[in-house]
C-alpha cells in the first residue's frame, strides 16, 4: 500500500472553522483552553473521536485531551493558551487523530515491505512448514486505502503466485487500518490487527491483511500479527466470522497474538495439513 494520502477522499484529517473562543476560554491553572469548532461529519463526529489528537492552527499544533458536546458544534479541550497564540473565532483549524504523531508525521509510514522474520518462521517450522518469503518482485503497491476491512477489498486483489501440491501459497496485503467502527479511533473503539476472511482452507492461495496502524496502537509487532492471520487462512483459532480465538493465552493464535508459538493442538492440525 502507497504512502498515507493527504488528498481526496482517502486522506486522515480533516477541517473545520473555530466558532467560540475568547480571552476566557484558557483556564491558566490547567494550562487547556477550552473552545467550540463547527460541526464535524462522518466518521469524525463523535465523543472521544480526537482524543489525543492534533489540532493545527495558525501555523501551530496543540494537543487535544478531549473532545465532547458533539450535537451540533464540537466542544474540545486542548493544552495551551490558543486566544494568546493569536487564534481568533473564524479561524480554520486541521485535526488529526491520534494516528499522528505530529510535524507531518505520521505513526506508519507506508509503503512497508513485511516479511516473517527467523522466530516467526521457527513457528511454522515446529509444524513441519518451511516459510519462504518470495522476493519483492512478486509485491504490488496499490494505492492506499484509510480503511482496508471489506470482503471485496482482499477477494478482489488477484497474487502473482499460485501455488501447487508441494508449494502453498498465502497473499498478505499490508493494510493502514480495519473499517471505521474497529481502527481503535477513538480508542475506546475495538480494533484489530488483522483480517482473514477466507471461506475454503483448500483455495489457493488464501489472502489475508495485517493492519499497521492499529496493530501497533494495540502494542504488538507485525510479524506476530502475520503469523496469527496466516494460521486463520488455515482455520486455525479464530475464522472469519466465527467469534473464538484459542482458549491457550500462550498460543499466537490466542486473541491479540500474545503468544510466541502454536500450542501442541494447533501444530497437530498444521502438520496434518495437505492442502492450503
Amino acid at each position: 500500500m502507497a504512502a498515507v494520502a493527504t488528498t481526496g477522499a482517502e486522506k486522515n484529517f480533516t477541517t473545520s472553522t473555530i466558532t467560540d473562543l475568547d480571552s476566557s476560554s484558557y483556564d491558566s491553572g490547567t494550562g487547556v483552553t477550552t473552545l467550540d469548532v463547527a460541526n464535524l461529519v462522518g466518521d469524525w463526529d463523535g465523543a472521544d473521536r480526537l482524543n489525543n489528537g492534533k489540532l493545527a492552527v495558525g501555523g501551530n499544533e496543540y494537543t487535544i485531551d478531549d473532545m465532547y458536546n458533539t450535537t451540533g458544534d464540537e466542544t474540545l479541550d486542548v493544552q495551551g493558551d490558543l486566544y494568546g497564540a493569536g487564534v481568533r473565532e473564524g479561524n480554520t483549524c486541521t485535526f488529526y487523530d491520534d494516528d499522528y504523531s505530529g510535524s507531518g508525521t505520521y505513526n506508519i509510514v507506508l509503503p512497508i515491505r513485511q516479511s516473517l522474520n527467523m522466530m516467526r518462521r521457527l513457528m511454522f517450522q515446529k509444524a513441519y512448514i518451511e516459510p519462504v518469503n518470495l522476493s519483492s518482485a512478486y509485491e504490488d503497491t496499490v494505492p492506499f486505502e484509510l480503511h482496508f476491512g471489506k470482503i471485496s477489498d482482499i477477494s478482489g486483489l488477484t497474487p502473482d503466485v499460485t501455488g501447487s501440491s508441494g508449494f502453498w501459497t498465502v497473499m498478505v496485503m499490508n493494510a493502514y487500518q480495519p473499517e471505521a467502527a474497529n481502527d481503535e479511533d477513538p480508542e475506546s473503539e475495538s480494533a484489530t490487527g488483522g483480517l482473514s476472511i477466507v471461506y475454503d482452507i483448500a483455495d489457493n492461495p488464501d489472502k489475508c491483511a495485517i493492519y499497521h496502524e492499529t496493530g501497533g496502537e494495540m502494542g504488538n509487532t507485525m510479524h506476530h500479527y502475520m503469523v496469527h492471520e496466516i494460521g486463520h487462512t488455515q482455520n486455525i483459532g479464530k475464522r472469519w466470522p466465527l467469534a473464538t480465538h484459542c482458549s491457550d493465552v500462550a498460543c499466537i493464535m490466542a486473541d491479540g497474538a500474545p503468544g510466541n508459538d502454536f500450542c501442541d493442538k494447533h501444530k497437530s492440525a498444521l502438520r496434518k495439513r495437505s492442502t492450503w
